[in-house]
């Protein structure tokens, strides 16, 4: 575990329509914990179905700088 320098942890995560990030679908946010859900209903109202694969940014949010840099990458299941 790497020490986060906060007095907290806090992340979003943006859920993107296709690998070239430009179109914003959703974002989680208030997340107190590495984990989020992205549940079947919430695709089907973002998408109109499943997806097979997620297009995804994380960040870190900081209370010194706010947002970090995101980790950027997909999800396939």
């Amino acid at each position: 575990d790497a020490t986060l320098s906060e007095s907290s942890e806090a992340y979003e995560v943006e859920i993107y329509s296709s690998n070239t990030y430009a179109t914003l679908k959703r974002t989680i946010t208030g997340l107190a914990s590495p984990s989020a859900s992205y549940t079947s209903a919430e695709q089907v109202a973002d998408f109109g179905s499943n997806q097979a694969t997620l297009y995804i940014k994380v960040y870190q949010l900081s209370a010194n700088v706010g947002r970090g840099y995101p980790l950027t990458t997909s999800i396939t299941r």
